[in-house]
């Protein structure tokens, strides 16, 4: 993915005063954060498809515990307050692969010997195919931005609590999971907020920075605690989707609420255990994390049609090895450029 002026993407030096005095740098942390959540990402999908037994599960939940969260408060670190920009890129990377998906599912059919054209048929644009809600919880926030942006400590707070009602509230909806998405969008609103705020403030970087060797010490026994949290409280899965209603599969509101409480206590065990230092193979995958995101799921498809799951089903060495392949593969500049033309000409933003 191109760092430059991406909305997801790319580094920002820690001072600014507005929308118009940024400054951008690389920041190898953040690239190296992004790197492994594509992996893992990668990796969670793999489990989805060809994951089998105790050991799958457990790495499933452990992953979907973060990944998401993660992925969203880096991307609000890195976004801009320019809706015109981030609209101009995304919008037409939605529309391209939301048909590309409908396009794969109807391929998929006709070779399985099933009903091609009932499957394009189905097709729809306002419903965001597998991974695509992404792609529109983005365009939400740009959208939102220019209401959001402070540099006041107080009305950061106050817009974080009106994002984490928002987020509560909207679990009262029992169809939350089809339209546009809403119910993800409200879910993970207040953690993409937050490194939006993160990225202005620097609480948590200046926290890190002063006690380093005490987060280090804090953290090693929270990544404990939350494995064996996760591991053994027997909390399925889908809490972590952002989509469950409030009274499906045991969810109420204070479930959502620790749903919240364990992503942000892995975004920081990731803030402080993540190498300053730079690693070129892993500044490459995380300066490109949007191909990936976007591309693998087109391997996974292709994978599962070509019947691969019966080399590797069940053995998490390999899964771990090829979902490294592939995040490794598709983050290649080759990817990158091509996307970066999927976008259409945006003026200077008022």
């Amino acid at each position: 993915m191109k760092t430059e002026r991406a909305p997801d993407t790319g580094a920002r030096s820690v001072g600014r005063t507005g929308p118009q005095n940024q400054t951008l740098k690389r920041d190898a942390g953040y690239d190296h954060i992004k790197a492994l959540l594509i992996y893992l990402m990668v990796l969670g999908h793999l489990l989805t498809r060809f994951g089998d037994g105790a050991a799958a599960d457990g790495l499933y939940l452990l992953i979907f515990s973060f990944h998401m969260p993660a992925f969203l408060f880096v991307s609000g670190y890195f976004a801009r307050c320019g809706p015109k920009r981030a609209l101009s890129k995304l919008a037409p990377l939605y529309l391209v692969f939301q048909c590309v998906q409908f396009l794969t599912d109807a391929l998929s059919a006709a070779l399985s010997g099933g009903d091609w054209l009932a499957a394009l048929y189905a097709f729809q644009l306002f419903t965001p195919r597998w991974t695509l809600w992404y792609l529109l919880a983005l365009m939400a926030y740009h959208l939102l931005l220019p209401l959001l942006e402070t540099d006041d400590r107080r009305k950061m707070a106050r817009n974080l609590l009106l994002a984490v009602l928002l987020g509560l509230a909207v679990g009262c909806n029992p169809d939350t999971d089809n339209l546009l998405a809403l119910s993800r969008i409200c879910h993970f609103m207040p953690l993409f907020l937050l490194g939006y705020y993160e990225a202005r403030c620097h609480l948590l970087g200046d926290l890190i920075t002063r006690h380093r060797a005490a987060c280090r010490a804090g953290t090693a026994l929270l990544t404990a605690a939350l494995t064996a949290l996760l591991l053994c409280s027997g909390w399925p899965a889908a809490w972590f989707y952002g989509t469950e209603s409030y009274g499906t599969a045991g969810f109420w509101w204070y479930t959502r609420l620790l749903v919240w409480a364990v992503a942000l206590a892995w975004i920081f065990v990731l803030l402080v255990w993540t190498p300053r230092r730079p690693l070129p193979l892993l500044e490459k995958v995380g300066r490109n994390t949007l191909p990936v995101y976007l591309l693998h799921t087109l391997v996974l498809t292709a994978l599962t049609e070509a019947g691969a799951g019966q080399w590797f089903r069940g053995n998490l060495l390999v899964l771990a090895a090829l979902a490294a392949l592939i995040a490794w593969a598709l983050s290649r500049d080759v990817f990158a450029r091509l996307l970066g033309r999927i976008r259409v000409p945006c003026g200077q933003e008022t």
